[in-house]
């Protein structure tokens, strides 16, 4: 579960470097949103998992 939710969150934060420029065309908080969303759905039964990466994603 570990090593998945490390290996799922470094995927993310890349997405997120890709689709950056576009998010904030789009709205930083859409996009936002729909990462909070994907991480809630994968992982909603791990609560910590969840705070961590949120904050995490949250200060790049």
């Amino acid at each position: 579960m570990l090593k998945l939710g490390v290996q799922y969150t470094t995927d993310l934060l890349e997405f997120k470097k890709v689709t950056r420029v576009s998010s904030h065309q789009l709205g930083s908080q859409i996009a936002d949103l729909i990462y909070l969303l994907i991480i809630d759905y994968l992982f909603h039964n791990s609560v910590i998992f969840f705070i961590f990466c949120d904050l995490y994603i949250k200060n790049l």
